[in-house]
């Protein structure tokens, strides 16, 4: 998925382009900014989500090595 994020305007759009698989990288925490969620949620689940990509990351590693 494409997108273009206007900074100034506090504004996001997104270029959608279906395809079959995983979805590499989510906006989520970004939509929530502008849907006006306090800063420190947002920091949380910043924090959270690359918590997450670390444990996933380790994850596929260990995948690779079992092959």
């Amino acid at each position: 998925m494409e997108s273009k994020e206007d900074k100034e305007n506090n504004s996001i759009q997104f270029f959608y382009k279906f395809v079959e698989g995983i979805c590499p990288k989510s906006f989520g925490i970004q939509v929530a900014k502008l849907a006006g969620i306090p800063d420190n949620v947002l920091a949380r689940a910043t924090q959270k989500s690359d918590e997450m990509a670390a444990v996933l990351m380790e994850l596929k590693k260990g995948l690779k090595k079992g092959k």
